[in-house]
């Protein structure tokens, strides 16, 4: 009997080492894409993945995605396959300090690829900061972000100072404008752009006749700023939003009789704007630092494979800047040289790493993580598309 005891228990001991074992083979696995965990460099992409801004992370998710399939099919980074988990923000920063504190959370996560809200990125960089991990932005435009002394930050886009300045010498010298009011969303996106305008037009020896403001998660009646803007005369309006709330603006001012013209900054270069605008989108005038139309080899190899992924979706700034922030962190991986790199190594290795191509223009990132060389280009809306403009009034 008690010979019998002593056998069950060195078989039950037995058996539980021997699962012990598989739960520890299990464990070293590979991830869905058949790689050893311990060759896999992970990553979080975050953005607005559900609400007003749900395209925008979509076109992100995309353009993130094609880059990983590129860079894996190609051997990886230093021989180690890309990984990414997806987290939504919902465009809201208390959401995004929540995305953030996830993100940190989960030690295999090397860097972060967003977030496309300004705000969102304010209000998540101090824990991505205190964690010593990178954040590489595809599309945070507002100044504030790199003059706060947050060294772990990036953009592969240029900021409002560029893109609304731009906006406003192209409304007053290449169409003549003087009558100019602005639009902006309550947000520190719409806020930082709004500055530069209003700062700009004083440089130029104006004013705005007319500056009015919306609250982009609540507001879709735009009837009182557009009759505002009818009372004062103004000529054209300079909108500083999101595409939802400027479709929706647009769909208003012609119903209401508003015959001002409107230039939108970068985020009105969407192809969604004309499905929910219609042909109220006409003449709408828009920049961008996205040239889909450029006939670079890599531009059309790009086009090509999102198209594919997406169903056919031409794709926008937020794709195509998400695809060069993956190329900018694995170039940062590269100048480290090593794939245990820490968090530090590779803030130090994005701010000196030399200057590389991308499908978006040349990127190199200055002290301050700021990207330099862009070169922006302007649209038109005509017959119900996105018409290449080129200027003959600016320096």
């Amino acid at each position: 009997m008690k010979t019998r005891t002593v056998l069950r228990r060195a078989l039950a001991v037995l058996m539980a080492s021997s699962l012990v074992f598989v739960f520890a083979a299990c464990n070293k696995k590979t991830d869905g894409g058949g790689t050893s965990a311990s060759k896999t460099i992970k990553f979080a992409a975050v953005a607005p993945m559900t609400g007003d801004g749900a395209v925008m992370g979509q076109q992100q998710k995309w353009g993130v995605q094609i880059a990983v399939d590129e860079l894996n099919a190609a051997g990886g980074v230093l021989g180690n396959q890309l990984a990414f988990d997806v987290f939504d923000d919902q465009g809201s920063p208390n959401q995004a300090l929540i995305a953030a504190q996830k993100i940190v959370g989960d030690k295999d996560i090397r860097f972060v690829i967003g977030h496309i809200n300004s705000g969102c990125s304010l209000a998540a960089l101090p824990t991505y900061q205190q964690a010593n991990l990178p954040e590489i932005s595809s599309t945070n435009t507002n100044p504030q972000l790199t003059s706060k002394g947050f060294k772990n930050y990036f953009r592969v886009i240029l900021d409002d100072n560029a893109f609304m300045g731009q906006d406003t010498q192209f409304a007053v010298k290449e169409l003549g404008f003087s009558k100019i009011g602005v639009m902006y969303e309550n947000t520190d996106f719409g806020t930082g752009g709004r500055d530069v305008v209003l700062a700009e037009l004083q440089k130029l020896g104006l004013k705005s006749l007319s500056t009015v403001t919306y609250n982009p998660s609540t507001d879709r009646d735009f009837s009182a700023q557009i009759t505002g803007f009818k009372s004062a005369g103004v000529e054209c309006v300079i909108f500083v939003g999101e595409y939802t709330a400027a479709s929706i603006y647009l769909k208003q001012r012609a119903s209401l009789g508003l015959t001002a013209a409107i230039v939108g900054c970068s985020s009105e270069f969407n192809p969604e704007i004309l499905k929910i605008a219609g042909k109220d989108a006409e003449g709408l005038y828009t920049v961008s630092s996205f040239n889909p139309n450029n006939t670079d080899t890599m531009m059309v190899s790009f086009v090509k494979k999102f198209k594919e992924l997406s169903g056919g979706t031409q794709p926008g700034e937020w794709s195509a800047h998400g695809y060069d922030a993956v190329l900018a962190a694995v170039n940062g991986i590269k100048t480290v040289n090593k794939a245990d790199f820490t968090g530090q190594e590779l803030i130090d290795a994005l701010h000196s790493m030399p200057e590389f191509q991308g499908v978006t223009g040349k990127i190199k990132f200055d002290e301050k993580g700021d990207v330099t060389g862009k070169i922006l280009s302007y649209w038109h809306v005509e017959n119900g598309q996105f018409a290449s403009y080129t200027p003959t009034k600016l320096g």
